[in-house]
């Protein structure tokens, strides 16, 4: 009669089960898969740059206006919106939008000010002050991460 000898590393078929080789395979792509999705929720600031681009075309528009007309005209800046100014009273409809109010942003604007461009020279002041006074830079914050700049000398909106 012979000896049966089972060999101590072998398994019986009946063990099922995962290699550590497909579980390292899996936690990869699962880590993958995480760090795609986690990225595209994050915040990029793309309002807050879509918001600034579009109201320095509207502050360009005024300014532009302002040097084509025989009055000033500007940009009321509020907190969540800003509107088409002008000194004596009738505006038309910001360029793009359905009235001279822009309320559809997705970021804060601060300061609340009004900023108006001199007539026929198109130079920045703030409304109800001097224009020859207006010396500083002046600084808009759209959201949490743009700022737009209006040079005092040359109105230079960047």
């Amino acid at each position: 009669m012979m000896n049966k000898q089972h060999n101590v590393h072998t398994y019986p078929k009946s063990c099922k089960g995962f290699t550590l080789l497909e579980v390292v395979a899996v936690l990869i792509i699962l880590g993958i898969i995480a760090a795609v999705a986690v990225s595209r929720y994050q915040d990029t600031g793309a309002d807050d740059l879509a918001a600034a681009n579009t109201l320095k075309a509207h502050l360009r528009y005024a300014q532009l206006r302002a040097m084509g007309d025989i009055v000033a005209w500007g940009i009321e800046i509020e907190a969540n919106k800003y509107t088409l100014v002008r000194d004596n009273g009738s505006v038309p409809n910001l360029p793009g939008e359905n009235s001279a109010e822009n309320n559809d942003l997705d970021a804060t604007l601060s300061p609340q000010d009004t900023i108006m461009f001199s007539a026929a020279r198109g130079r920045p002041y703030l409304e109800g002050s001097d224009p020859e006074n207006f010396s500083n830079p002046y600084d808009i914050s759209v959201g949490n991460t743009q700022t737009i700049t209006i040079t005092p000398e040359t109105g230079f909106i960047q």
